[in-house]
């Protein structure tokens, strides 16, 4: 229960009556709980927006050559990837360390792989299937049109 001055008598009066129960003047009825969630809602907006732009829209970096070189040396020394070939577009990966990943991160390494195999073939076609070195199953794909494709293993 609000008290809210009228606009036309200036009494006191209880904004739930929706009149000034001095003059009958209508007085709008804010509802406490709606008004909150809408500030709410609008400070939420305004927080998250930023956010979104600066990481959510962000177009990945694209790595140079040595980068790409780098990073293939990087995974290989974390044990993460076992063999490469660039000629079929392959990765041969350990199971028990892929698992560990996210999803996201699943996706930026099958697109950094399919970066390096791009630049060692030479031409600008992304793409690579990650396979379990064990079994030779089909882990996860990244395709020419940059999509991600994680299986179930």
């Amino acid at each position: 229960m609000n008290i809210i001055v009228c606009p036309k008598c200036e009494k006191r009066v209880q904004n739930d009556y929706g009149y000034c129960t001095n003059c009958g003047t209508k007085i709008k009825v804010i509802n406490d709980k709606v008004f909150l969630t809408l500030i709410l809602i609008i400070i939420s907006v305004i927080s998250v927006t930023p956010l979104i732009i600066k990481y959510g829209f962000k177009e990945p970096k694209k790595l140079t050559r040595l980068e790409a070189e780098d990073y293939v040396e990087r995974l290989i020394r974390k044990e993460l990837l076992i063999k490469i070939d660039a000629v079929t577009n392959k990765a041969h990966v350990s199971l028990m360390v892929w698992s560990l990943f996210s999803k996201n991160q699943k996706e930026e390494i099958s697109r950094n792989l399919s970066v390096y195999c791009s630049y060692k073939k030479g031409f600008d076609h992304k793409f690579i299937s990650i396979l379990d070195t064990k079994t030779n199953r089909v882990l996860a794909t990244y395709d020419i049109k940059g999509k991600f494709k994680n299986f179930k293993y």
